[in-house]
């Protein structure tokens, strides 16, 4: 190609006053597709670079959630393990709670092979943090769970433990609360279980209960929880006014020769409870109260029954 032939562009800078130039530079057109091309390539990579950006700014905002939401359950697992830790020392005074209530119950120990179950200690959190980084599975999660159903069947096995006990317990309550335990009233005894001579038919007999004498009027009460099933008010076969309390477990009370009955038949009474006032109603030669225990039909002798007798 001729050089008379090839066109060139002049890109002049110079001074304003002087017009001294200061700088020239001419380029031809295959120069000028040159440089074209230079800065298209440039140009790309520019809009390139800044997509890249673009795509690693919002990659990376998506790894930082990543990385919080791993940091929250860390610490959310290690809350439910420090909680399960607490639970563990709970468990382990319940268990001994446990062992002395079966002791009282009198009811068979539970193995401590059979109270542990296979439980093992709680997760470290330590431990926790390794597992979540180098599993991504979440073996630490699986642990957590594992520790809490193991747990779980622990106090479940307690529970049923103490619902047993509880229930033994409450019987044995009731038992106590219905077994002829106190005096009936205040006084003196004036005769006591065993054969005697009678006051009044002056004939050998076995009397089968106390006499305890006290004033006109001084309180009687029952000796035990239970139901009044004779309440009569007259002559009750010489015994005068006439209280009669089954207490249940083969226990039954009676009370004669009284003033006045404060009960009725069909009510319940509790240990303590004024059932009636002493007198000398009936077969009597004064003021006194004849109580009678009887177990199983069978009278007894009370002062077996009186705490402290």
């Amino acid at each position: 190609m001729r050089k008379d032939k090839l066109r060139f562009w002049t890109i002049r800078v110079q001074d304003a006053g002087s017009f001294r130039s200061l700088f020239n530079i001419s380029i031809n057109g295959g120069h000028l597709k040159i440089y074209a091309k230079i800065v298209s390539v440039f140009l790309i990579l520019f809009i390139s670079a800044l997509f890249l950006s673009a795509f690693n700014r919002i990659h990376l905002n998506d790894y930082y959630k990543l990385v919080a939401a791993r940091d929250s359950l860390v610490a959310n697992i290690n809350v439910i393990n420090k909680n399960v830790t607490d639970i563990y020392r709970t468990a382990g005074i319940i268990d001994s709670i446990d062992k002395v209530c079966r002791m009282v119950g009198e009811l068979k120990p539970i193995p401590d092979g059979e109270r542990e179950m296979g439980i093992g200690g709680p997760v470290m959190p330590g431990q926790i943090d390794r597992d979540i980084i180098d599993s991504y599975s979440g073996k630490a999660i699986s642990s957590v769970e594992e520790k809490l159903s193991q747990l779980e069947r622990k106090l479940q096995l307690d529970n049923n433990s103490l619902s047993s006990i509880k229930n033994v317990l409450s019987l044995r309550r009731d038992v106590i609360n219905r077994t002829p335990s106190i005096l009936p009233t205040c006084g003196r005894i004036t005769s006591g279980f065993g054969w005697r001579m009678h006051p009044i038919l002056l004939k050998k007999e076995f009397h089968r209960g106390l006499d305890i004498a006290n004033k006109s009027g001084t309180p009687v009460r029952s000796t035990a929880n239970g139901v009044v099933t004779v309440a009569f008010t007259g002559n009750y076969f010489g015994y005068g006014n006439f209280i009669k309390i089954n207490h249940g477990y083969g226990y039954e009370t009676r009370y004669g020769h009284l003033k006045r009955i404060l009960v009725h038949r069909g009510e319940f009474v509790r240990k303590g409870q004024i059932i009636g006032l002493m007198g000398d109603s009936g077969l009597s030669t004064g003021t006194h109260l004849h109580y009678e225990i009887r177990v199983l039909g069978k009278a007894v002798n009370p002062l077996n029954y009186i705490l402290g007798s």
